[in-house]
């Protein structure tokens, strides 16, 4: 069950991942996204941020932003369909030039933060 939750900058779920070279989220990941979205509709004060990366050992400089952009609206897309109102969620990609985690491959990801 879904509940309110006060903190700030909640970072919910941690890691949404996706295949070398594509925006599809993997199968693993829905789950986590369907909990957020229930938590998203339980508390309708609060906005996500939808961050998307690539990683750096592969692509150029601009297929990596292009990519972690998409990845960031086929998440957003995935709540929406949730029921969750698409101006509650904004956007970004930071393509890979930053690499928030040391493992290269868990850096093909969608970090959601949660205010």
């Amino acid at each position: 069950n879904a509940r309110k939750m006060t903190t700030n900058n909640i970072v919910v779920p941690a890691v949404i991942g996706f295949k070398i070279g594509k925006s599809d989220v993997l199968t693993t990941s829905k789950g986590s996204l369907v909990k957020l979205a229930e938590f998203l509709k339980a508390n309708e004060d609060l906005k996500v941020t939808v961050e998307g990366y690539a990683d750096a050992n592969t692509g150029t400089v601009k297929i990596n932003q292009e990519l972690s952009e998409k990845r960031a609206d086929e998440v957003k897309k995935i709540l929406v369909d949730c029921g969750v109102e698409s101006n509650r969620i904004s956007t970004i990609g930071k393509g890979a030039t930053i690499q928030p985690f040391a493992e290269n491959d868990v850096n093909r990801a969608v970090i959601t933060v949660v205010k």
